[in-house]
């Protein structure tokens, strides 16, 4: 988000390209970088929280 402040237009070029296109054109798939920190991000909160009420319910 910074680097939009700092510098928008390169930052706006490396955000915009488009690597390829799903569903026959229709969807396209751009920075499958950031997409793949997301799901990272999402399935490490999801594996997380189960373990954690795994633990809980064995200690209990």
């Amino acid at each position: 988000m910074l680097a939009t402040i700092i510098v928008p237009e390169p930052t706006g070029t490396f955000l915009s390209i488009q690597h390829f296109m799903l569903d026959g054109g229709n969807v396209p798939i751009n920075n499958y970088h950031i997409l793949f920190i997301v799901w990272t991000t999402l399935t490490g909160i999801i594996i997380y929280s189960e373990f954690l009420t795994w633990y809980l319910a064995k200690r209990g």
